[in-house]
Protein backbone atom coordinates (compact mmCIF):
# COMPACT_ATOMS: atom_id res chain seq x y z
CA UNK A 1 0.00 0.00 0.00
CA UNK A 2 1.48 3.35 -1.31
CA UNK A 3 0.40 5.20 1.85
CA UNK A 4 1.89 2.82 4.33
CA UNK A 5 5.27 2.65 2.08
CA UNK A 6 5.68 6.90 1.78
CA UNK A 7 4.97 6.50 6.01
CA UNK A 8 7.55 4.09 6.03
CA UNK A 9 9.73 5.88 3.84
CA UNK A 10 9.92 9.14 6.47
CA UNK A 11 11.64 7.19 9.19
CA UNK A 12 14.57 7.12 10.34
CA UNK A 13 16.28 4.16 9.52
CA UNK A 14 16.17 2.06 12.95
CA UNK A 15 11.92 3.56 13.48
CA UNK A 16 11.35 2.33 10.00
CA UNK A 17 13.33 -1.34 10.36
CA UNK A 18 10.99 -1.91 13.37
CA UNK A 19 7.91 -0.87 12.15
CA UNK A 20 9.01 -3.30 8.90
CA UNK A 21 9.53 -5.87 11.08
CA UNK A 22 5.99 -5.61 13.02
CA UNK A 23 4.31 -5.17 9.65
CA UNK A 24 5.78 -8.69 8.58
CA UNK A 25 4.64 -10.02 11.66
CA UNK A 26 1.31 -9.31 11.54
CA UNK A 27 1.26 -10.50 7.44
CA UNK A 28 2.54 -13.70 8.82
CA UNK A 29 0.04 -14.43 11.85
CA UNK A 30 -2.36 -13.08 10.03
CA UNK A 31 -2.38 -13.91 6.18
CA UNK A 32 -6.09 -12.54 6.02
CA UNK A 33 -5.17 -9.27 7.36
CA UNK A 34 -5.59 -6.65 5.12
CA UNK A 35 -3.15 -3.61 5.17
CA UNK A 36 -4.68 0.11 5.55
CA UNK A 37 -3.46 3.78 6.41
CA UNK A 38 -5.98 5.64 9.01
CA UNK A 39 -5.75 7.95 11.70
CA UNK A 40 -2.48 8.78 10.00
CA UNK A 41 -0.58 5.68 10.71
CA UNK A 42 -0.10 2.17 8.90
CA UNK A 43 -1.88 -0.50 10.19
CA UNK A 44 -4.19 -4.33 9.88
CA UNK A 45 -7.76 -5.02 9.42
CA UNK A 46 -9.50 -8.89 9.72
CA UNK A 47 -12.38 -9.85 8.91
CA UNK A 48 -13.00 -5.35 8.44
CA UNK A 49 -12.02 -4.44 12.01
CA UNK A 50 -8.98 -3.03 13.82
CA UNK A 51 -6.45 -5.99 14.33
CA UNK A 52 -3.34 -3.67 14.63
CA UNK A 53 -2.27 0.17 14.03
CA UNK A 54 1.52 1.39 14.64
CA UNK A 55 2.98 4.58 14.35
CA UNK A 56 6.59 6.07 15.32
CA UNK A 57 6.27 9.34 17.28
CA UNK A 58 9.32 11.99 18.53
CA UNK A 59 9.48 10.15 21.97
CA UNK A 60 8.07 6.94 21.64
CA UNK A 61 6.55 4.29 19.27
CA UNK A 62 3.19 3.37 19.68
CA UNK A 63 0.93 -0.08 18.99
CA UNK A 64 -2.90 0.44 18.97
CA UNK A 65 -5.80 -1.37 18.37
CA UNK A 66 -4.50 -4.71 19.65
CA UNK A 67 -7.74 -4.61 22.37
CA UNK A 68 -8.34 -3.49 26.13
CA UNK A 69 -8.44 -7.88 26.66
CA UNK A 70 -5.14 -8.87 25.13
CA UNK A 71 -3.15 -5.62 27.05
CA UNK A 72 -4.61 -6.83 29.95
CA UNK A 73 -4.45 -10.62 30.04
CA UNK A 74 -0.21 -9.60 29.25
CA UNK A 75 -0.04 -6.84 31.78
CA UNK A 76 2.70 -8.88 33.41
CA UNK A 77 4.81 -9.29 30.50
CA UNK A 78 3.69 -5.92 29.28
CA UNK A 79 5.74 -4.21 32.82
CA UNK A 80 8.42 -2.87 31.16
CA UNK A 81 6.32 -0.94 28.72
CA UNK A 82 4.12 2.32 28.63
CA UNK A 83 0.26 1.50 28.96
CA UNK A 84 -2.32 3.72 27.63
CA UNK A 85 -5.85 2.53 27.15
CA UNK A 86 -5.69 0.25 24.49
CA UNK A 87 -2.32 1.25 23.63
CA UNK A 88 1.14 0.39 24.42
CA UNK A 89 4.48 2.34 23.80
CA UNK A 90 7.90 1.69 23.23
CA UNK A 91 11.78 2.68 22.36
CA UNK A 92 12.85 1.61 19.09
CA UNK A 93 15.90 -0.16 20.98
CA UNK A 94 12.87 -2.61 23.06
CA UNK A 95 10.04 -3.45 20.80
CA UNK A 96 7.87 -6.09 22.00
CA UNK A 97 9.34 -9.34 22.00
CA UNK A 98 8.04 -11.15 18.63
CA UNK A 99 5.94 -14.32 20.48
CA UNK A 100 4.28 -11.75 22.52
CA UNK A 101 2.67 -9.90 19.90
CA UNK A 102 1.86 -12.77 17.97
CA UNK A 103 -0.05 -14.11 20.70
CA UNK A 104 -1.57 -11.10 20.97
CA UNK A 105 -2.43 -10.54 17.59
CA UNK A 106 -4.33 -14.33 17.55
CA UNK A 107 -5.72 -13.50 20.53
CA UNK A 108 -7.57 -9.93 18.78
CA UNK A 109 -8.18 -12.35 15.81
CA UNK A 110 -10.29 -14.41 18.33
CA UNK A 111 -12.10 -11.58 20.20
CA UNK A 112 -12.96 -10.23 16.66
CA UNK A 113 -14.32 -13.87 15.62
CA UNK A 114 -16.03 -14.01 18.97
CA UNK A 115 -17.55 -10.98 18.39
CA UNK A 116 -18.99 -12.08 14.86
CA UNK A 117 -20.53 -15.22 15.91
CA UNK A 118 -22.02 -13.37 18.55
CA UNK A 119 -23.82 -10.92 15.98
CA UNK A 120 -24.40 -13.53 13.61
CA UNK A 121 -26.85 -15.11 16.58
CA UNK A 122 -28.06 -12.09 17.54
CA UNK A 123 -29.33 -11.68 13.55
Amino acid sequence: MRQVEDYLARLPDERRSVLEKLRRLVTSTCPEAVEVFGYGMPGFKYNRRPLIYFASFTNHMSIFAVGYEPINRHRTELADYELRAGTIHFQPAKPLPDALLKTMIRERMADIDAGAAAKSKKA
